[in-house]
């Protein structure tokens, strides 16, 4: 099978996803507790002119962020 189409089909599907979750996370908030601790965090540092990348969390709390984001998905 073709590469290129795969890796077309599946980034329009992961985009389709991203835009289902931000609207999740603006509609529902209360749903996404780390999710919107973390992106808090990294408005604060970014406003301190202070770069973090999402990756620098610890493993266990990225680990409860996509367990919300899968969960959010999943229903």
């Amino acid at each position: 099978m073709d590469e290129n189409l795969i890796r077309e089909v599946m980034y329009g599907l992961v985009q389709d996803f991203a835009e289902m979750l931000v609207d999740g996370i603006h509609n529902n908030a209360d749903l996404f507790p780390y999710t919107i601790s973390c992106l808090q965090f990294i408005a604060s540092m970014k406003e301190r002119n202070i770069e973090v990348d999402f990756h620098a969390f610890d493993q266990s709390i990225l680990d409860l962020v996509y367990r919300e984001l899968t969960s959010y998905l999943s229903h």
